[in-house]
């Protein structure tokens, strides 16, 4: 998967002690739920973060780099039922642990007020998966190592916590995608 992006926000930067993130998600679907259906795992990579003023996060949500959630999503008129095993990773700790699964840049991105920069990625999805599992282990199943793995999808967000309920104005922070490529390998 390749793909140029810029993230731009819509001040200085003072976001006024709220928690942001931005990246992009994959979901895929190996094993079985207790139900008999395909069960959704996923892989988050957070491309930005941004807590330094959060009174409740010291510069990250992930200090090791990486984290997991067994996450129930019980609404079946949505896409993410019935819910998924979700592993996340920041860019820069991925390209350390897993660098075969980065194929162009490693580096965060950084929010531009008014113009943004573009910045490229390229990502290989089956070495990531591989990687993660190899290093990680997060799933409930083991990602496995020679059948071909479906995937729901790939999805971008920008997420932002905190911001209302504390004294200064938040930041809006928008996440353009251009030119998003996915290829068989």
């Amino acid at each position: 998967m390749a793909i140029d992006t810029q993230l731009w926000h819509s001040s200085d930067g003072q976001h006024g002690g709220s928690y942001r993130h931005a990246g992009f998600y994959v979901l895929a679907e190996w094993g079985q739920t207790p139900g008999g259906s395909d069960h959704p795992r996923g892989i988050f990579v957070v491309m930005h973060e941004d807590a330094s003023s959060h009174p409740n996060i010291d510069g990250t949500m992930f200090p090791n780099g990486w984290g997991t959630l067994d996450w129930n999503w019980p609404f079946e008129q949505s896409f993410f039922y019935p819910g998924a095993d979700w592993f996340f990773v920041t860019i820069d700790h991925l390209s350390t642990v897993c660098p075969q699964s980065v194929l162009v840049s490693d580096q965060p991105l950084s929010p531009i007020f008014g113009a943004g920069n573009q910045t490229d990625y390229g990502f290989h999805l089956t070495n990531l998966f591989q990687c993660v599992e190899q290093n990680y282990s997060p799933w409930s199943e083991p990602f496995p190592e020679s059948e071909i793995v479906d995937v729901r999808g790939i999805h971008w967000y920008v997420e932002g916590a905190a911001a209302a309920t504390q004294p200064t104005p938040s930041v809006q922070m928008w996440l353009q995608v251009n030119n998003p490529r996915v290829w068989q390998m």
